[in-house]
């Protein structure tokens, strides 16, 4: 007899599959965050995919990138104020590089897709403290 999932039990494989879809992010961008922050985001999150569809390790992803686990860890929890949007991008040429599969197109569509959010409360912010 095959188990039913109670409503308290979250699938990994689906929240994966979500989270690669793009359909949820695995971490909350704030409302107030900068450009530099979406595009790191972006970033991180096409090098945690990268390693998530290929089953590797931090230590794989750490020894191909050539940098210390620590360093590694801090980009697999998103800690976006430790890189900055070159060191970030170099990684992933590296990753490009070195055979990885990585849809750089799929990324910048998304970052374009939240950079035109950001412009519009941005020129919004402008029209609203001009009037005042």
């Amino acid at each position: 007899m095959k188990k039913k999932l109670s409503a308290n039990i979250i699938d990994e494989r689906e929240l994966d599959k979500s989270i690669e879809n793009g359909d949820i992010s695995p971490v909350y961008i704030p409302r107030f965050a900068t450009l530099s922050d979406i595009i790191k985001y972006h970033f991180c999150n096409e090098i945690i995919r990268y390693k998530k569809t290929n089953e590797l390790k931090q230590k794989d992803i750490a020894k191909m990138i050539d940098v210390n686990k620590s360093e590694v860890s801090k980009l697999f929890s998103y800690n976006l104020k430790e890189f900055s949007q070159e060191r970030l991008l170099g990684f992933i040429e590296v990753l490009i590089g070195r055979g990885a599969d990585i849809d750089l197109e799929k990324t910048w569509n998304q970052i374009k897709k939240q950079s035109k959010k950001l412009t519009k409360k941005i020129r919004a912010q402008r029209n609203n403290s001009a009037v005042a």
